[in-house]
């Protein structure tokens, strides 16, 4: 028997903290006109959500739960706003 495994590097992981919550952003969809998704943070976790899509993929228990599985689906973006 041969296992399958998956090694994933996940790059910029020391933004990922609950104070950068406002800045981070996922988009999804088409690229002539992509959804884009905030963090939310409730009682059951974090949550990519839009206000006209709802959530994006589920609640999850930390922000890089919530990273790693929005990034496993293609066509998705994550990134952070930075200041100029």
């Amino acid at each position: 028997m041969q296992e399958i495994t998956l090694n994933l590097t996940l790059y910029g992981l020391e933004f990922l903290i609950d104070d950068n919550i406002s800045v981070i952003k996922c988009e999804a969809g088409n690229p002539i006109k992509p959804m884009v998704y905030e963090v939310l943070k409730e009682a059951r976790g974090y949550l990519f959500f839009n206000p006209t899509e709802g959530g994006l993929n589920g609640y999850h228990t930390s922000l890089v739960d919530l990273v790693t599985n929005a990034l496993l689906r293609p066509g998705i973006k994550v990134y952070i706003l930075q200041e100029d």
